[in-house]
């Protein structure tokens, strides 16, 4: 009897040490597998990583929102305290020299736009508005500085000029200058133009004026001519009538001649007055009168309190997922 029992004692410690072995085995095997060394242990002990994110939001809800709002609030009260800034637009043609089928530009708009931009042309219209040139010594000359601008159309002679300013009587003031400007440089560039092409119908007007007188002249003397030979001798009616007809032959002749350079006079005073024609040579004149938004552009105060509230909500969650992280810790 003591020898079955030491039997069944020494059989149950060999399948007790069989089972720990296996276990022991399995603990081996899958170690890497429990806990891979590339994935992140999501343990009770891992804070941020093991909040319970629905369980997290009810509890900070009203601190994640309240700080969005405030946060809100704060840009609002910041987009208030910046002045408001108004757009004053005005639109100009380029002018243009020539005729319809032979026209060119006075000036073309990449030049009109980058003499928008130079420094030269913006302190000459700083000059004009009474502010002062240097840097940083108007907050208004900086912000026409910076906003005066062109925009042009592919294909089109239109420009269109752009500018800021803290009232809608500098805006509008600071766009009508530089058009002015602009259309006063360009006369300075279409006069020549006008006063050679006015020189050149004036002179076209007085040879058309000698051609007239004879090619008048001269069917006044054919006829003297004619009659002449009519009322001569018999005596000399053969001789007349050769010397007659020898010089009707010239005059006619010349006749032909001065009608078609009269005829060339009259087509090139054509041409000088089509070139003056309004229709095909213009200075650089307005389009448009200058007109000033019905309310400020900037700042774009919506914008800045919407992303205030997005800072204020991202500053929100990672405070409070700090601080309850934290306090999962000290619980622990």
């Amino acid at each position: 009897m003591a020898a079955h029992d030491t039997r069944n004692s020494s059989r149950k410690l060999t399948v007790a040490a069989r089972t720990r072995s296996k276990s022991v085995i399995k603990s081996i095997l899958f170690k890497d597998m429990t806990n891979p060394p590339n994935r992140p242990d999501f343990s009770e002990d891992n804070g941020i990583a093991a909040v319970d994110l629905i369980g997290f939001f009810k509890s900070y809800f009203a601190w994640i929102v309240g700080v969005a709002l405030i946060a809100a609030a704060l840009a609002y009260a910041v987009s208030l305290a910046l002045p408001s800034q108004w757009l004053a637009t005005g639109v100009i043609q380029l002018g243009q020299v020539g005729q319809l089928e032979d026209r060119s530009p006075i000036d073309t708009p990449a030049r009109a736009l980058a003499r928008l931009q130079s420094q030269d042309f913006q302190n000459q219209i700083l000059v004009k508005l009474g502010l002062p040139l240097e840097l940083g010594a108007s907050r208004d000359a900086f912000l026409l500085r910076n906003t005066l601008t062109g925009q042009s159309q592919p294909s089109s002679d239109l420009i269109m000029i752009n500018a800021r300013g803290y009232s809608p009587e500098l805006a509008k003031k600071t766009v009508t200058e530089a058009r002015d400007a602009i259309i006063a440089s360009d006369a300075q560039l279409f006069a020549p133009y006008l006063d050679r092409t006015q020189k050149r119908l004036a002179s076209l007007e007085t040879e058309i004026q000698n051609a007239e007188h004879l090619l008048n002249s001269g069917a006044s003397i054919a006829t003297d001519n004619a009659a002449a030979a009519r009322s001569g001798d018999a005596g000399q009616g053969v001789v007349s009538s050769l010397l007659g007809n020898m010089l009707q032959s010239d005059l006619r002749q010349q006749q032909v001649n001065t009608r078609k350079f009269l005829e060339d006079l009259q087509q090139q005073r054509l041409t000088a007055l089509r070139q003056l024609d309004p229709v095909y040579a213009y200075n650089t004149r307005p389009v448009t009168e200058v007109t000033v938004s019905m309310s400020p552009v900037a700042p774009h105060r919506s914008v800045i309190t919407a992303f205030g509230g997005v800072v204020g909500l991202v500053f929100g969650i990672v405070t409070g997922l700090f601080w309850h992280a934290r306090r999962r810790r000290l619980r622990a």
